[in-house]
């Protein structure tokens, strides 16, 4: 578990009302502060506010999202990130499996706690976040660090939990929290959830489940 405090990095600005953010200008609460990031190099009392980069604000902004979840402005700043980054949820998505795949987890977790800042009510963000902390738990344990796989476990089960009370229903969600309760020896939770998989897609023609989908029902079902 990292110690510090990632908020320490952000300051808050007070922007003019001329301030244009992207190449397409669009309106400015200059009542409300914008989170900027602070340069890895600033030397304290070196801030020059003329010097911002549109970067540090969305760093800031990605920040506020990732770590403050009782910001009162959080969808104000969201609204900003959006119209400058149409596409942010997809590159924040590929960027942190790729951290992830290279088991650079502290900025993966980073970027996964920035998406689900950002569209918190997604349930693949969710998911995605669940299955994150899960594997994080399992790099931990291998490495003899039980305490902080415990913890990192103990945050998975509530993602999951969250997960698979979205509505519509994520088949997916219980498929992946089936397998984590098995880890946990908790093994009703375990049957329940795959048997709520195998409902959810009972329906389901295998054309549309496809090769995976396939392989799921028939672990499910205890046939893989």
């Amino acid at each position: 578990m990292n110690p510090s405090n990632p908020l320490e990095s952000v300051f808050y600005i007070s922007i003019p009302e001329n301030f244009v953010a992207s190449d397409e200008a669009f309106k400015i609460d200059t009542k409300i502060q914008l989170p900027v990031q602070k340069k890895p190099d600033e030397a304290p009392g070196s801030f020059n506010p003329s010097e911002i980069t549109t970067e540090q604000i969305l760093a800031g902004i990605l920040t506020v999202l990732a770590y403050d979840k009782k910001n009162e402005h959080l969808d104000y700043y969201r609204s900003i990130i959006k119209k400058v980054k149409p596409n942010i949820k997809k590159e924040l998505c590929e960027a942190a499996i790729l951290k992830t795949k290279n088991e650079d987890f502290d900025l993966a977790e980073e970027i996964f706690l920035a998406l689900n800042g950002l569209d918190p009510e997604d349930p693949a963000i969710i998911l995605n976040l669940a299955l994150f902390l899960d594997q994080r738990a399992d790099s931990y344990r291998n490495s003899g660090l039980n305490d902080d796989a415990d913890a990192y476990d103990n945050d998975a089960g509530e993602y999951y939990a969250n997960a698979m009370n979205a509505e519509p229903p994520l088949p997916d969600a219980f498929f992946n929290a089936g397998f984590y309760y098995m880890k946990q020896h908790k093994y009703r939770e375990a049957k329940d959830a795959f048997e709520t998989y195998l409902a959810l897609t009972c329906d389901v023609k295998d054309e549309e489940l496809g090769e995976n989908g396939i392989y799921k029902k028939r672990t499910c079902s205890g046939n893989p």
